[in-house]
């Protein structure tokens, strides 16, 4: 996960050396859609890494953990080498879970298409009139003050996690 200031380092970099005031100076960055996948890669693993980083150090003590196995399969997964007992141990942790207060618990989905799927098969079971709430946009500023374009602002709103419609009972 990229640190917040350095995105928004990065972020003002690049417009300075494009003089472009668009987001990341006009740069495209890559999207990803429910159909692609893009494979997750972590800083160390840069092209650049070694000609940008002269000391290297790796850090082996745990401090938070206090179960071997457990941490065994932590240091695994972070060099993503994971044995078959690793994958076993984590599939024992499966189970329905039942609760008598009517409350379901929350479920948390790696892509926006499979919350958006599970949200409307959620709906879908519930009684009542389906009412559909409309965002309403307005073109703002970029970070110099300048008034965004109608392009500029659609390309943002694209990039929101919100959606433009949410239907709700």
């Amino acid at each position: 996960m990229l640190d917040g200031r350095l995105f928004d380092k990065l972020e003002a970099i690049a417009r300075f050396v494009r003089k472009d005031s668009r987001p990341f100076g006009g740069i495209q960055v890559p999207e990803q859609d429910s159909t692609s996948r893009i494979d997750a890669t972590f800083a160390f693993q840069a092209q650049s890494w070694h000609q940008c980083i002269d000391h290297r150090m790796r850090l082996t003590k745990v401090f938070h953990q206090k179960d071997n196995t457990f941490i065994e399969i932590l240091a695994s997964m972070r060099t993503g080498v994971l044995a078959e007992w690793h994958i076993k141990e984590f599939r024992k942790l499966s189970r329905e879970i039942h609760y008598d207060d009517g409350i379901n618990p929350t479920q948390l989905f790696p892509l926006k298409a499979q919350v958006k799927q599970h949200n409307l098969e959620c709906l879908g079971k519930l009684e009542g009139e389906t009412r559909v709430y409309k965002a309403m946009d307005a073109r703002g500023h970029d970070s110099y003050g300048d008034r965004l374009t109608i392009i500029q602002a659609e390309t943002l709103l694209e990039k929101l996690v919100c959606p433009k419609e949410v239907p709700l009972r």
